[in-house]
């Protein structure tokens, strides 16, 4: 469980350094390519971790994301059947 903490705490300070431009000031394509990624990979691995020290495994954290996903796309779909409805189509 340490081990997991301390893990969190280090990806929520590269976050915070990516977000500031880190230490370097390159500012080529790949230097750019290269900060988004690590942000990206940050903030997904704070989100697993999150979701294991909640107790919750991966794949339950997956399914419950993907079953909101669902109900966003269900919601978008009626909308788009009443909208049809109302024009006559």
């Amino acid at each position: 469980m340490r081990d997991v903490k301390a893990r969190q705490g280090t990806l929520r300070t590269r976050a915070r350094m990516s977000k500031g431009g880190g230490l370097g000031g390159g500012t080529s394509a790949f230097d750019n390519f290269d900060r988004m990624s690590n942000r990206i990979e940050a903030v997904e691995a704070e989100a697993t971790l999150t979701d294991e020290l909640d107790g919750r495994s991966a794949a339950a954290a997956e399914t419950d994301r993907k079953l909101a996903a669902l109900g966003e796309q269900s919601t978008v779909d009626d909308a788009l059947a009443e909208l049809k409805k109302k024009l006559g189509g």
